[in-house]
């Protein structure tokens, strides 16, 4: 497998091109007062412990907001986050440019060292399987022990397109697994398959939920297979 570029490399281009090596977007909510206080405190945490680190204040809204500052945007994120409602998050990953996506979704351990080998993980397993550079998405730091990347795989409406889009997710789910790297989640077709992935202990956490859902769930009604947790009157049909 291909190195990724070195972390010095990443840099230098960077700097060249005076773009940041990462970016974090932080919003703040409260009393003014308290917002100041936020915003000066993570200033200088950041800056003690990041040379060169830069900052920009973005928009300020007082809440309710008056119908007049509503800011127009093409970020649904934004949208939500000042309590806009619209349908257009449900976009996020590009439903809106294609016919659907599913996203593949690896959760990583939260440091720069295993983010950068993930990053040459995925990179060449792009390059192997014939797919365009892989853009991924965050690894965005909704845990606090983890981060995790959004890979987007397109659905369209060639179904040969769509075949290869499964066989190549299903490879990239074993690469994952591999490397120790779990899912953040996964459509339905595919969660046998996630599963499957958890296997110490001969599959232990499997077998414990199993025996979760036969004392709860005795006649197997409640939601059959779903996170790949199956009522026994159907596992016999596992492969």
């Amino acid at each position: 497998m291909a190195a990724p570029a070195p972390p010095g490399e990443l840099d230098r281009l960077g700097a060249a091109k005076n773009l940041p090596a990462g970016s974090v977007r932080l919003r703040y909510y409260g009393p003014q007062a308290v917002i100041d206080a936020k915003w000066k405190y993570t200033q200088d945490r950041l800056s003690a412990a990041i040379p060169g680190v830069r900052f920009r204040a973005g928009a300020s809204y007082r809440f309710p907001i008056d119908p007049k500052t509503i800011p127009e945007t093409e970020d649904s994120f934004q949208k939500a986050a000042i309590g806009i409602p619209e349908m257009s998050i449900f976009n996020f990953g590009g439903a809106s440019r294609s016919q659907g996506h599913i996203f593949f979704s690896p959760i990583i351990p939260m440091s720069g060292k295993e983010l950068v080998r993930a990053q040459g993980v995925f990179t060449q397993a792009f390059k192997d399987l014939g797919l365009p550079p892989p853009a991924a998405i965050g690894g965005w730091s909704w845990y606090k022990r983890n981060l995790v990347l959004l890979f987007n795989m397109p659905v369209t409406k060639d179904p040969a397109q769509n075949r290869r889009m499964r066989e190549n997710y299903s490879k990239l789910v074993k690469l994952s697994a591999a490397n120790g790297w779990g899912e953040y989640r996964v459509g339905p077709a595919f969660m046998d398959e996630i599963a499957d992935t958890f296997s110490f202990n001969n599959h232990a956490l499997r077998r414990f939920q199993e025996t979760l859902k036969d004392a709860i769930d005795p006649n197997g009604i409640l939601a059959p297979g779903k996170s790949g947790i199956w009522p026994k009157q159907y596992r016999g049909n596992r492969a």
